[in-house]
């Protein structure tokens, strides 16, 4: 499809302005203005699985943010009750949403075995990151075993059903409360803590501050020994 830019440029010249289009196209996007059909940036939407808290913990963790913004002067917003979350495994950034990799990932959490456990979360710090974004976390000065145990088992299930690269040997349990330029130093707060009941499959829809629960899958009180785990495909 073609536009009537009201002029008839040279094939050079063409090129030149449908790179220009393209440049002022995104900007508007980015600024909510009216874009020209078919030049719409691409999305960079993420796909996780992750833990939340339940909403007394959401609620408490709000608290926790308002404090550290009233001490520090904070001027990032919170992400809410809503939004908070624990990243266990990340499963990609895409235009979209991608129905394979959600298959793959109901696959995995299908065969993955685990009981309901605590999270206790008793320190504030703020990670590095740019100098306007720099996340504002809690995480634990120790403990939280079965935690690091959810991690790797979810992992192997992973592996099971085609989404071993995905699979990051690295983690650090953290839950970010907001984002901002200023740094705050580490220090000790009252524990947050809650039973985790579920995990879920997140889809983090990138510049509208929205997460979508595209799955849950509830952890039960108990299992018994030796039942813990992931069941591999039948051959």
């Amino acid at each position: 499809m073609q536009y009537d830019l009201g002029f008839e440029p040279s094939e050079r010249r063409d090129v030149f302005l449908r790179r220009a289009a393209l440049t002022v196209a995104r900007r508007q996007q980015a600024g909510g203005q009216m874009i020209l059909p078919g030049l719409e940036a691409r999305r960079a939407d993420n796909l996780f699985f992750a833990l939340r808290p339940d909403m007394t913990a959401a609620l408490e963790a709000n608290e926790i943010a308002g404090d550290f913004s009233k001490k520090y002067g904070l001027l990032g917003k919170s992400l809410g009750p809503s939004r908070y979350h624990i990243s266990v495994h990340g499963l990609g950034t895409f235009d979209g949403r991608n129905p394979g990799i959600e298959l793959k990932a109901e696959d995995a959490a299908s065969r993955f075995e685990f009981a309901a456990f605590p999270i206790r979360f008793n320190r504030a710090m703020s990670f590095s990151g740019n100098d306007d974004k720099r996340p504002l976390v809690l995480v634990a000065s120790g403990g939280n075993e079965e935690l690091f145990d959810f991690h790797r088992r979810l992992g192997e299930a992973m592996r099971w059903s085609g989404l071993g690269r995905k699979v990051s040997k690295a983690f650090t349990p953290h839950m970010t409360l907001l984002y901002d330029h200023r740094a705050v130093p580490e220090q000790e707060i009252e524990p947050l803590q809650w039973t985790v009941q579920a995990f879920c499959l997140i889809h983090s829809e990138q510049g509208f501050s929205r997460h979508t629960e595209r799955h849950r899958w509830p952890l039960p009180r108990s299992y018994g020994a030796g039942e813990l785990g992931f069941s591999p495909p039948r051959r």
